[in-house]
């Protein structure tokens, strides 16, 4: 066969045709998967929009789309706040969940009890997010009900609705489902104070709400962190498992991770969660012990630190991450690493945090899986997984291409003149210049064990197909440091 196919073989007459073809190389310089944030949760009740994904590139837009008052908003706040770092450029798409039957607002409520002496500030939490109520002297229930619903008003992503209820002020949550019985409400008051607060915590958030048809619609897209925004119990760990199970199958190798967050004190509590699924690395709980944040914007805030890193360099561990624009839960809540209450979490499948330096910092970023008797286990830290991400990523740019697809495929040691024949030893080639390429960014470690134990062949029975053993050792990081200091005294004269 000519080596040229710019012209066919038959043609005679004079000419000059150049033909221009892209030949894939692998580079100096690693590839990664690219980073893509899926945030599957529940809009403002009231807001009309389609329950199909939707890619996102503005909180203005989210908010106009699903509303102020609902998780999805509060969780992409966490990745694109107004002010702060956010995750930038990387892809944001929501999917959001319908409430299908039975759906409910939780709803709460606020009481003043006493008589102002002097002006006053009081701050109404909902939550982290917070409005301010001044009161002038002498000032009672009536006119705090009235300052609370005129300042909630102003405040367009306070997650309540706050009405004059006559005797108290209803605050409604402003989205259907369970998970609005996890706002909190709390009053910040002043020193001087002379109200005291009743306040009945929003309950009764009910509805039917089914993250399948999401799962479903992430379609042959490589999403890799997921913002989990609905209730945080074993039915939904188990929908994201199986759903991420199907897709690290060989055809389709596309895994992603899911992110929840808890606020609980208890490192007990929290690992009983994880503890229960040993097996399992797709979900991954984060902690922010006696935070006042919702669970998803504990998760979101996560997911920002944790696909700010992976997306520029992916072995990268993410201990000393910042979580900013969190409530850090104060020192009084935070784990200890000298009790042991670290190790506790973490061979439990936990993550941690931690206060350092007046900053709350990601610590031990992990999934949930550690199955008895595997040690270490395969799956246990977050960015081992981005590493095989990586791999898989790069292997699948060597051997699913349209240069590829279809090639003869000759063995090694024939003498071929078709420039569109593959040897398997030219497969090879390409895996130990990818192995070269990893073992330079970290990812890999042991290029020359890579090398020596990969297999490329044609397969016995079948002649059209080639059999691939891709073998390698992924690198370590920098968690665990043993050191050992050992001293005497200098005694004149030595």
């Amino acid at each position: 066969m000519a080596v040229s196919q710019a012209f066919g073989p038959t043609r005679v007459a004079r000419g000059v045709a150049i033909e221009t073809d892209y030949v894939p190389t692998v580079g100096t310089s690693a590839k990664y998967r690219p980073v893509r944030i899926a945030v599957v949760g529940v809009g403002q009740e009231g807001k009309t929009y389609a329950f199909t994904k939707r890619d996102i590139t503005t909180l203005a837009e989210v908010a106009d789309v699903y509303g102020y008052k609902c998780p999805i908003y509060q969780a992409v706040k966490m990745l694109k706040p107004p002010i702060g770092v956010s995750v930038g450029d990387i892809p944001i798409t929501v999917f959001p969940v319908e409430v299908t039957a039975l759906g409910a607002k939780a709803a709460g409520s606020v009481a003043a009890v006493g008589t102002t002496t002097s002006t006053q500030t009081y701050i109404i939490r909902a939550g982290n997010s917070a409005v301010e109520v001044t009161l002038a002297s002498g000032k009672a229930n009536a006119d705090f009900i009235a300052a609370y619903v005129a300042a909630a008003a102003l405040v367009p992503d306070y997650p309540l609705t706050v009405t004059d209820g006559t005797t108290v002020a209803t605050c409604t949550v402003g989205w259907e489902g369970a998970t609005g019985s996890l706002v909190d409400i709390s009053v910040e008051s002043p020193d001087d104070a002379d109200l005291t607060f009743t306040i009945v915590q929003p309950t009764g958030g009910a509805g039917t709400l089914d993250i399948d048809d999401a799962l479903e619609q992430f379609g042959d897209t490589w999403y890799s962190h997921v913002v989990n925004c609905e209730i945080a119990d074993e039915t939904n760990y188990n929908k994201y498992s199986v759903a991420n199970e199907a897709r690290w199958e060989p055809g389709v190798y596309k895994p992603f991770k899911v992110y929840h967050g808890t606020a609980v004190t208890s490192v007990a509590t929290a690992a009983a969660i994880t503890d229960a699924r040993k097996s399992d690395r797709t979900n991954s709980l984060k902690p922010v012990p006696g935070s006042l944040n919702l669970p998803w914007e504990i998760a979101a805030r996560h997911v920002q630190a944790l696909a700010n890193v992976a997306n520029v360099n992916a072995p990268r561990d993410y201990g000393s991450q910042q979580l900013t624009l969190l409530d850090d839960g104060g020192a009084e809540n935070q784990w200890s690493e000298a009790d042991g209450e670290f190790q506790y979490a973490v061979i439990r499948g936990l993550s941690t945090t931690k206060i350092k330096n007046g900053v709350l910092r990601v610590a031990d970023s992990v999934m949930m899986y550690h199955p008895d008797g595997e040690d270490p286990p395969a799956y246990r830290y977050d960015c081992d997984i981005e590493k095989i991400s990586a791999m898989i990523y790069n292997i699948d740019l060597i051997f699913n291409n349209d240069d590829v697809d279809g090639s003869p495929l000759p063995p090694d040691d024939a003498v071929v003149t078709n420039p569109s024949a593959r040897k398997p030893m030219s497969y090879k080639s390409k895996l130990f210049q990818l192995y070269d390429v990893m073992e330079r960014d970290a990812i890999i470690a042991d290029a020359d064990y890579a090398k020596e134990n990969t297999i490329v062949e044609i397969s016995g029975s079948n002649p059209k197909r080639l059999d691939v053993l891709a073998v390698y050792k992924l690198a370590g990081n920098a968690n665990v440091i043993s050191v050992t200091q050992n001293f005497s005294f200098y005694y004149g004269g030595e």
